[in-house]
């Protein structure tokens, strides 16, 4: 009985034991058996039994023994142990999850550290770097600046050097004001973000550029829904839409026409601006917003190539985004997606 097992001993095709020894279980009556068949299995949910012939000399008329044997086996400590097992084998995948994601973190951040290092070294640099170059830039934009008041007017050889020295000089200011401001997105924001009016800011933006596109007869069409409002920092935003009104002044020919226009669509503040320059093939546009990217690296129209990738970073850094829709001949139009201020 200890071991979950009975024996019952059965005359001919009665359906009930003559005899039973062990622990009591109830299987029934015999199963049924061909002819020919001695030995059958016999099983339950919880138990399993053997069924055979006692004596296969004696048998009755029909040739079948007169004697049967019914061994039982009792499945309930299997199946517990199969449980343990089970909850063993959970565990233990689990335990072998948990110690490998470990590992993996470890040996990732383990790996990453140094690049890690590398970058914010790097970034460190670019500040440093910029901070340090406003001076002497500063001094070589005055000192430019001396030499051309000191030179009469005219076709004059060193006024022409000291003009290039200034226009060379203010080009490196206007880099490393970008770098600087690129490296210290890259740290976070620096300032809280406060609610802007969008459409005041693009407003006033358009009216510094004024003069600007006067000098080359170039059209302005603006159509700007007021009253959007966004959350961000004041100075990045106007930087954004600065590059952009820029950009496409640069590279619009004399007379063009640029357009600007600012709607809502749905719970975003969406900004096109649009020019009517060269365009862009179709493999350039993914790498419009690089760093130092530029279209045509020999054209002389001052920039170098950190607008549009500014104007990225500042998108992103804002929970917005930026795309660019171009063709060749057909010009550029830049679309902005910033989210809207609620309440």
């Amino acid at each position: 009985a200890a071991a979950h097992q009975q024996l019952e001993w059965f005359r001919g095709e009665a359906h009930g034991p003559v005899a039973s020894l062990g622990e009591v279980r109830t299987l029934g009556a015999l199963p049924a058996r061909s002819h020919r068949q001695r030995i059958t299995w016999q099983e339950r949910d919880d138990t399993i039994a053997l069924v055979l012939p006692v004596d296969a000399g004696g048998l009755d008329r029909s040739g079948q023994p007169r004697l049967w044997l019914r061994i039982s086996q009792g499945l309930e400590p299997l199946q517990s142990r199969m449980r343990q097992l089970d909850l063993a084998l959970a565990a233990a995948i689990g335990l072998a999850l948990l110690l490998s994601a470990l590992s993996a973190v470890l040996l990732a951040r383990r790996l990453v550290a140094p690049l890690e290092r590398s970058l914010r070294r790097l970034r460190d640099f670019g500040l440093d770097a910029s901070h340090e170059l406003r001076g002497p830039l500063a001094a070589m934009a005055a000192n430019a600046e001396l030499g051309l008041l000191d030179c009469p007017e005219g076709d004059n050889p060193q006024r022409r050097r000291f003009a290039a020295i200034a226009s060379a000089t203010d080009q490196m200011q206007g880099l490393v004001e970008d770098l600087l401001l690129l490296a210290r997105q890259e740290q976070g924001p620096i300032e809280p973000l406060q609610r802007l009016d969008l459409s005041q800011l693009v407003a006033e933006q358009l009216e510094l550029y004024g003069d600007a596109l006067a000098l080359r007869s170039q059209q302005l069409q603006r159509a700007l829904q007021p009253d959007l409002a966004v959350l961000g920092q004041a100075t990045l935003v106007r930087q954004l839409v600065r590059n952009l009104v820029d950009n496409a002044h640069r590279y619009s020919p004399d007379a063009a026409w640029i357009q600007v226009r600012l709607e809502r669509r749905g719970r975003h503040a969406r900004l096109e601006i649009s020019d009517s320059g060269p365009g862009l093939a179709a493999e350039q546009l993914p790498r419009v917003f690089d760093r130092f990217w530029r279209a045509s690296p020999d054209r002389s129209d001052g920039g170098s190539g950190m607008g549009l990738a500014i104007a990225a970073r500042i998108c992103r850094s804002h929970g917005g985004e930026i795309r660019v829709f171009s063709a060749p001949g057909q010009g550029c139009r830049f679309v902005v997606s910033l989210p809207l201020a609620i309440g």
